[in-house]
């Protein structure tokens, strides 16, 4: 679990996930989709609320390369503070502020503006805020959130597919063995 949106370090959690699982040039698709080509996508976000939310990082592989890809995953993660590197602090910055540019024009993106500075009592210009926030991030704060907040140890996995084929190849990943479940969450 991670932070509600209006906590103090949402936003800088929200840039430093950027190279993980922020779209197609994230490192989760890339190694999984380009390089990989066990899937058509991988991502990872956070929800957008006033509660604790999920962290969660997603995909969908083919179900013989299931373990193969919870390894990949997992070192991304283990090792992803020690290399995100200041060309990707400056990848990040540019990203964000680029999209800015076109993220607010139509009708629903503003509308959704307001629902933000009602929801969370955001200020009038919080956008300009973000940014300002955002350009004044080091190459230490990006390290800060990952290592507070994306932590591996503290993950869970979560698996859907063919248990048959399946757990025996996961009981050994991570430090407790695979828990099998009903379509209603009741251990089986």
């Amino acid at each position: 679990l991670v932070l509600p949106a209006n906590h103090p370090d949402y936003n800088n959690l929200d840039y430093a996930d950027q190279i993980m699982g922020g779209g197609s040039s994230g490192r989760l698709f890339q190694l999984l989709r380009i390089e990989k080509g066990y899937t058509y996508g991988a991502f990872s976000f956070m929800g957008n609320t006033q509660e604790i939310v999920p962290y969660i990082a997603y995909t969908s592989v083919r179900a013989n390369v299931t373990r193969q890809s919870l390894d990949l995953i997992r070192d991304l993660y283990e090792n992803y503070a020690e290399t995100f590197t200041v060309q990707e602090l400056e990848l990040t910055k540019n990203k964000i502020i680029k999209d800015n540019t076109r993220k607010y024009e139509s009708l629903s993106s503003k509308l959704n503006v307001l629902r933000q500075i009602s929801k969370f009592g955001y200020s009038n210009n919080f956008i300009e805020n973000n940014q300002k926030e955002l350009l004044e991030m080091t190459l230490d704060d990006f390290h800060l959130m990952i290592e507070t907040y994306l932590n591996e140890d503290e993950m869970f996995y979560l698996i859907i597919g063919d248990a048959k084929t399946q757990v025996d190849l996961l009981n050994d990943f991570g430090n407790t063995k695979a828990i099998m479940v009903d379509i209603r969450g009741n251990p089986l």
